[in-house]
């Protein structure tokens, strides 16, 4: 369904949009901290903030390749410390094949309440886009993170991993599994041109609506206001260390000490997974290209960034305990 056909019968989702600008606002300053704060203490702004969603249910709803493994591993064992439930087993939720991560409405309602029942405090870790929970639940939404990553890097890891990594299924023919990058993507397979395979930062902030498949600027919009209204930290891969530190100070609840497991796991090399030795990469020019094909995703990446780099800068000066990188 073209853009404008869709947006001409959701004329209601443009003005609820145009309704919450001035809430996002208030959240920004919520998550940020304001630079005029003389409370050395984030207790009351975190107080503040977990009022409108479920303070003990955290969802980290990762991208792929983006040391998510590694992360959630780290999770898990600050889980038996902080005595809290982590769930990443999934073989069971009746959902479609992880490579598709969009739910019908019988999908999304079962998914939710299951979540909501669950034994709490509880961290769930799933490759999926954003759910609202209030959409069947009212008053029910959790907290919210992830961590992304430069969006050609990202590519070119997962692109290497499907093909190298030793573990992995032997799914690709010889043809596509000997393809280069640069045939990838100047011939348009959809390995590399897909919403499903390449296009992927909007729609795991934007959820589960039809548009947020359109690669559009409104597509944009709707991911940028679920982060601000959800999503406590949105780290960035490249700056592991200050992610950490925004998560512990922000969460304690579930990341207390995660700093300190962070140095455990940066000593340890074997602790490093899903590593992937060969690498095949575009050339400059094609690269150049691609960066031009994604656009949009680029727009998303650098605004969370931005929004990461505010936010570190005020948590520094309430959590000055913690060892930050920048």
């Amino acid at each position: 369904m073209a853009v404008s056909s869709f947006m001409d019968k959701r004329v209601s989702s443009v003005l609820l949009i145009m309704l919450a600008v001035g809430a996002c606002y208030s959240y920004w300053s919520l998550v940020h901290v304001p630079n005029n704060s003389n409370n050395n203490n984030n207790n009351s702004w975190r107080t503040e903030f977990e009022s409108e969603h479920l303070s003990d249910v955290l969802f980290y709803n990762r991208l792929r390749k983006t040391g998510s493994e590694t992360t959630s591993r780290t999770f898990e064992k600050l889980a038996k410390k902080l005595h809290y439930k982590l769930d990443w087993d999934w073989k069971a939720q009746n959902l479609p094949p992880a490579k598709y991560r969009f739910l019908n409405d019988t999908q999304y309602s079962s998914f939710t309440k299951r979540v909501l029942n669950d034994k709490r405090p509880v961290l769930f870790i799933k490759h999926m886009y954003f759910i609202d929970f209030n959409r069947f639940h009212s008053n029910s939404q959790p907290l919210y993170m992830n961590i992304i990553r430069d969006p050609i890097d990202r590519k070119i890891s997962e692109y290497n991993y499907m093909r190298y990594r030793p573990d992995r299924p032997k799914h690709f023919k010889k043809e596509q599994h000997d393809m280069t990058m640069d045939q990838c993507i100047t011939t348009n397979n959809a390995e590399c041109t897909s919403v499903e395979e390449s296009l992927i930062l909007a729609p795991f902030f934007c959820g589960h609506d039809p548009v947020c498949r359109s690669n559009s600027s409104f597509a944009l919009k709707l991911a940028k206001r679920n982060i601000e209204r959800h999503f406590v930290v949105v780290g960035v891969m490249e700056r592991m260390r200050d992610t950490f530190a925004a998560l512990e100070c922000t969460m304690p609840q579930f990341f207390a000490g995660l700093l300190k497991e962070y140095d455990i796991l940066a000593s340890n090399k074997k602790e490093k997974m899903n590593k992937t030795k060969h690498k095949t990469v575009p050339s400059p020019a094609v690269h150049a290209q691609y960066k031009q094909f994604l656009s949009m995703e680029y727009a998303l990446h650098d605004w969370i960034v931005q929004r990461f780099d505010n936010q570190v800068n005020r948590l520094k000066g309430i959590c000055k305990h913690l060892k930050w990188d920048s």
